[in-house]
């Protein structure tokens, strides 16, 4: 993923968050709603945000123990055969290379 892309996923949410906060004002100026009422929209936005983030970390805990390899296989890194790079893979224990 290139720099410029993290860059832009690290920043949304702020971008967001910003338009969101600029629209509520616009619309409470025109509306000549309270205070109040402004202060109301902005929590319903945190709020939504908050299960936005507890659903995330919920779905990355699941995943976390939900996916790998079988624990019953060793790993073995990236090394060097022969003068070439072998990739990194899981091997069954006390097997041999190929």
């Amino acid at each position: 993923m290139g720099a410029a892309v993290r860059v832009i996923l690290i920043l949304l949410p702020f971008v967001l968050y910003f338009l969101w906060l600029r629209y509520t004002k616009k619309r409470a100026q025109s509306a000549s709603d309270s205070a109040a009422e402004i202060e109301a929209a902005q929590g319903q936005f945190v709020q939504a945000l908050g299960l936005l983030v507890a659903f995330m970390a919920a779905l990355f805990i699941y995943l976390a123990l939900s996916s790998g390899e079988d624990p019953q296989k060793t790993y073995v890194p990236p090394h060097m055969e022969n003068g070439k790079v072998v990739p990194g893979e899981f091997r069954n224990r006390g097997a041999t290379t190929p």
